[in-house]
C-alpha cells in the first residue's frame, strides 16, 4: 500500500532487505497494478557518474571534431517531457560510490528541479517516480550509516523485516497453486512448523526468503520432503 501512495505522489522509495526478501516481487507487483514502465538503473562499484547520467562521444569527421551526447536510461527517464507512466528503479544503491551518492542527491530530492550533468550543463527535471532498493548484508551496514542524510530524509526507507510464521504460511499459500492436488496444505503448514521447530533448535537455517519458501513447495511438489537435512543446512 505504502508503495502506490508513494507512487502516487511521486515521492522517492527506498525498500531496505537481503536478497530473497521480496524487493523485486513488490516492485514486479506494483508494474502489474499500474501498468506501469520499469526503468532499471544497475548501481555496481564500478558505475561512473558519465555511466550514471551520459556520455561524450567524439566523432572524426575529417578534418573537423565533433561530439555528440549519449544520454543514458535514467537521464532520458528523469528529464522534463519524459513520460510519467515510468518507475525508475535505482538496484543495489549500497554499491554506489560516494560519487555516485552525491550525484544522485538532487534526483531524489523532491524539491530540485535541476539535475547538474558531468559535462556541467543543467538538465531540468521532470515528474518522476523512483524506487531503489538496498541489501545491507551486501556491505554489512545498515542504510542509515551509508546513504547521505539528504537522500534519507527526502525519501521514505521501508525495512523487509524477518517474515514471521504466519506472513511464512501465507505467502506459501499465495505461491501454491490451487489446482494442483499433488500438495495438501495441511501436510505442508505441518512440514512448516516442523522445519521451524528444528530451526529454532539450531539444527537447521530457518527459513526467511522468497526462494527457500519456492524450494521448499518445489519439495513438497515432488515428495521428497523427508530430505529436509539436504534443503536446509545450517551451513551451506
Amino acid at each position: 500500500m505504502i508503495a502506490f501512495i508513494l507512487v502516487a505522489t511521486h515521492f522517492p522509495l527506498i525498500i531496505e532487505g537481503s536478497s530473497g526478501k521480496g524487493k523485486k516481487t513488490a516492485i514486479d507487483y506494483i508494474k502489474e497494478i499500474l501498468g506501469y514502465e520499469i526503468v532499471y538503473i544497475p548501481i555496481s562499484s564500478s558505475t561512473t557518474v558519465d555511466n550514471l547520467f551520459c556520455k561524450i562521444n567524439p566523432i572524426h569527421n575529417g578534418k573537423e571534431l565533433t561530439f555528440e551526447l549519449i544520454e543514458s536510461d535514467l537521464l532520458k527517464s528523469i528529464k522534463t517531457g519524459a513520460s510519467e507512466r515510468k518507475i525508475i528503479v535505482i538496484e543495489n544503491l549500497e554499491q554506489a560510490s560516494s560519487n555516485i551518492l552525491d550525484a544522485l542527491i538532487p534526483v531524489f530530492e523532491f524539491s530540485r528541479d535541476k539535475i547538474l550533468l558531468p559535462t556541467g550543463d543543467y538538465e531540468n527535471k521532470g515528474t518522476i517516480n523512483l524506487i531503489a532498493t538496498f541489501d545491507p548484508t551486501t556491505i554489512g551496514n545498515s542504510i542509515i550509516n551509508w546513504i547521505p542524510l539528504s537522500i534519507q530524509n527526502s525519501s521514505i526507507i521501508f525495512n523487509l523485516n524477518e517474515y514471521s510464521k504466519y506472513d511464512i504460511e501465507q505467502i506459501s499459500l499465495k505461491m501454491l497453486d490451487e489446482k494442483e492436488n499433488n500438495i495438501e496444505l495441511k501436510h505442508f503448514l505441518k512440514d512448516l512448523d516442523l522445519i521451524t521447530y528444528f530451526a529454532r533448535k539450531n539444527l537447521f537455517k530457518e527459513i526467511f526468503t522468497l526462494n527457500d519458501i519456492k524450494k521448499l513447495i518445489n519439495l513438497e511438489r515432488n515428495q521428497i520432503i523427508l530430505l529436509i537435512i539436504i534443503y536446509l543446512p545450517k551451513y551451506y
